[in-house]
């Protein structure tokens, strides 16, 4: 996972900024939309016969989520793949969103629908445990630690260090106090009856339920501000003499698409309007000659493109390129193309060159004479 800091911040419209959001973050890019429908269809069913079967609520809500496991282990994967520490950020925002939630559900138990007792701990009640609140917040803390490692000029993630900073104090000295006595859910330092002045007028799980609100909320505009100006590894792998902003502001314009082995990416004579970079598997590219025969030109893997001849040229497809394995790439149009060949002279002669030099592979001898 790379990021544009250095050279100067790239501009970005308040529309573009939100896309770029939501596409990062919401689309799932590792598993095609029937394998979406399917998991939620077994989530709900799984919740279904959890309610039927008068499982307590941990059980349900465990019975919803499981099915959901798989492709939020795929989409991590993906997000390694194409922008390497940006996993871990992923990974900590939807943990610490979860967990965030279990607090949210405490304090609503307690003050919306006035439970006390165990009956007030939460969705996973057996959790609200010394050691699995400090051990939780000791992983959050040392995430934090590590991507700011990566991301020092991360403004948001320093915030974010600060709170759990002193959250992380906070339950070490609750800790401690239940190691020296045994005593679970004592105050600790800034709740009623805390060890600093008295504490605060908020009981513990207000308290906390607070903390995790400071911690969440930056955090997630943490990681809002990294997918901004963070790029896709492959495009850099494939055009290297983009400027950081450039990569930034490119790879918001990507789609990611996949093809089964034997599938036609694109077809020779068809109209170009895409650019195409490998990301996974491999492609074969071949030149259909008369009578239907099949000439081969070339196989390209991940970091590798192809469909620049036709947009330099503004001419049809001058060939096929097929799936010779399960094939993942980044499709980008041709005015982002165009766009990137005006702005960068060292991609745009890079590029030129490779076309010309696969455009002389593809010309029949006859037609070499001729040129």
């Amino acid at each position: 996972m790379t990021t544009a800091s250095a050279h100067p911040r790239a501009k970005y419209s308040p529309t573009s900024t939100l896309r770029a959001l939501v596409k990062r973050t919401l689309a799932l890019h590792s598993v095609p939309p029937r394998i979406i429908v399917l998991t939620a269809l077994a989530s709900y069913v799984g919740q279904l016969l959890a309610i039927l079967q008068g499982w307590p609520l941990w059980a349900i809500v465990l019975a919803t989520l499981l099915p959901w496991a798989p492709i939020l282990f795929l989409e991590t994967a993906w997000t390694y793949r194409h922008f390497q520490w940006l996993a871990l950020f992923y990974i900590l925002v939807v943990t610490q969103g979860g967990h965030f939630l279990e607090h949210l559900t405490q304090v609503t138990q307690i003050h919306v629908l006035g439970l006390r007792g165990a009956d007030s701990r939460g969705v996973f009640g057996q959790l609200d445990i010394e050691w699995v609140h400090f051990t939780w917040n000791t992983w959050v803390l040392i995430a934090i630690v590590l991507l700011l490692v990566r991301f020092p000029r991360n403004g948001w993630l320093w915030i974010t260090l600060l709170v759990a900073g002193w959250h992380e104090v906070e339950h070490a000295y609750i800790m401690s106090v239940y190691l020296t006595t045994g005593r679970e859910g004592t105050p600790g330092l800034l709740s009623v009856r805390g060890a600093i002045a008295g504490g605060l007028p908020l009981i513990r799980p207000d308290l906390h339920f607070m903390y995790n609100v400071l911690e969440t909320v930056p955090l997630v505009a943490a990681f809002g501000y990294q997918v901004r100006h963070s790029y896709d590894e492959w495009l850099a792998k494939a055009l290297p003499h983009m400027s950081e902003e450039q990569m930034a502001e490119t790879t918001n314009a990507l789609e990611t698409l996949r093809f089964a082995p034997g599938q036609a990416v694109v077809r020779q004579g068809e109209p170009a309007d895409r650019f195409y970079i490998v990301t996974q598997g491999t492609v074969a590219v071949v030149r259909e000659a008369e009578a239907g025969s099949e000439v081969h030109l070339a196989t390209l893997g991940p970091g590798e493109f192809f469909g620049e001849i036709g947009l330099l040229m503004r001419s049809p497809r001058t060939a096929t390129v097929r799936a010779r394995t399960p094939v993942e790439v980044l499709a980008m149009h041709g005015g982002t193309f165009q766009g990137i060949m005006n702005s960068s002279q060292r991609t745009a002669q890079e590029v030129a060159q490779i076309a010309q030099q696969r455009l002389g592979q593809q010309l029949s001898p006859q037609d070499q004479r001729r040129t």
